[in-house]
């Protein structure tokens, strides 16, 4: 008879020591950890139904990504702004280190720009389909990290 630990397997490569922090897209080796682990969910297997807590814009990842990419490229109208709210450890900074690959071009780390796609795939095929030609090109992509203390700072050449 198996026993729960031979079917089970616990992914030390993909603890992270604690939550995710936007700025590690900064660190190639947690951006590459980060991204390649993140599950995209899609529309048909939402854990959320639209009804529940009012339906206010309720979506899935792998729909919230064509929707920032569609932006990008000016395919859809209206504001370029998006605006993402969940509650804490729902995922959001690990959704951010693995756009901003993603959105960084495939030519920025060509093996992780296609895991994330691949991952993608794995959430909605159609989806996959429809982000590939949109998210070729390299973008310069900033992320901040809200919880920690900024100094910006601009020169004028």
């Amino acid at each position: 008879m198996a026993q729960l630990k031979d079917v089970i397997v616990f992914r030390d490569d993909l603890y992270f020591d604690g939550a995710v922090q936007a700025d590690w897209f900064y660190q190639p080796h947690k951006t590459e950890a980060v991204a390649k682990s993140f599950v995209f969910h899609g529309p048909q297997n939402h854990a959320v139904a639209k009804n529940d807590f009012g339906g206010q814009g309720l979506m899935d990842t792998a729909s919230f990504a064509l929707r920032l990419a569609r932006k990008a490229e000016n395919v859809d109208d209206g504001s370029a702004l998006t605006l993402a709210i969940a509650g804490y450890g729902t995922g959001k900074s690990h959704l951010a280190v693995t756009l901003a690959s993603l959105f960084s071009g495939e030519q920025w780390q060509p093996q992780l720009h296609e895991a994330i796609l691949a991952n993608i795939e794995r959430a909605d095929a159609n989806i996959a389909v429809s982000i590939r030609p949109l998210v070729k090109k390299p973008r310069l992509v900033l992320t901040l990290n809200g919880m920690r203390d900024f100094n910006l700072h601009y020169e004028l050449l």
